[in-house]
């Protein structure tokens, strides 16, 4: 694991690819503690499948992206349900350290899940 600062820059765009005037903008510069990237695959009709964040005590930032329709609960069972449609990212900011990641997948096929999880600045 290793030290990493993030930089995020928001720009909403339509389908069509054209930049969104009166869609949400921002950039955000964070300098987080450890972090982990990986790949799980969570096959299909599963539920609540954790997802593991090795040594990490407390996840502020988390990226993930997949190849099938999942939903990323973040948290605790059935507290926090986020639908993470196929060839979609989801960033996620957190106000709190986030302790644990579940995937459900009832897409009708395994599905791939990449993610980068970021810990809370030491």
């Amino acid at each position: 694991m290793s030290v990493l600062t993030l930089k995020t820059t928001m720009v909403a765009k339509d389908a069509n690819g054209a930049t969104l005037t009166n869609g949400p903008t921002g950039t955000e510069d964070y300098t987080g503690g450890n972090v982990l990237a990986g790949t799980v695959t969570v096959p299909d009709s599963t539920t609540d499948q954790q997802l593991d964040i090795g040594g990490l005590t407390g996840v502020m930032r988390a990226h993930l992206l997949t190849d099938q329709d999942v939903t990323i609960n973040v948290g605790g069972v059935g507290t926090d349900d986020r639908f993470l449609p196929a060839g979609c990212g989801m960033l996620l900011y957190f106000s709190a350290a986030a302790t644990a990641f579940y995937v459900t997948n009832a897409s009708g096929a395994a599905a791939t899940v990449w993610f980068v999880m970021i810990e809370e600045a030491p």
